[in-house]
């Protein structure tokens, strides 16, 4: 079974917040809450999902690159596809397999969009992400359409 988890970009303080177990995430009626407790100290947030997130929720997607590092939504990710070298978005969106269309974690290129795969992910390495990392992505043809 794969592991369910997240992390969270806070847009004001330009602060990732990855899930571990010092963090729990709280999604319900029209907020994230973000509680944690790191050294004895106690910090609680909360972002309305109301006239605009004021963070971006990003999902693990129980994959890893090929150094080992867990792969999220949001992720630029480095590798070879049948187009070539390239690099692209993780999304959670829909993907044409063996001519059928279905929903499956994704990588938004240039060139297209690939479904990712377990078997293949050992060929692509995590460089950065799209909200830290904006400029890893020059050429904005293609948009990270999730958030």
């Amino acid at each position: 079974m794969r592991e369910i988890k997240f992390r969270v970009w806070d847009k004001e303080k330009k602060e990732m917040i990855y899930q571990d177990e010092h963090t729990a995430f709280c999604f319900a009626d029209g907020f994230v809450g973000v509680d944690w407790d790191e050294e004895g100290n106690y910090e609680y947030r909360e972002w309305s999902w109301k006239g605009g997130l004021g963070c971006v929720v990003m999902q693990y997607t129980g994959l890893r690159d090929k150094n080992g590092k867990e792969i999220y939504e949001g992720d630029v990710i480095r590798g070879k596809f049948k187009d070539g070298e390239s690099k692209g978005i993780v999304f959670w969106g829909e993907s044409n397999m063996h001519n059928e269309d279905i929903l499956t974690w994704c990588v938004a290129l240039e060139t297209g969009i690939y479904w990712l795969d377990r078997s293949i992910c050992g060929q692509y390495e995590v460089i950065g992400n799209i909200c830290e990392n904006s400029k890893l992505l020059e050429d904005k043809k293609f948009l990270w359409t999730m958030r």
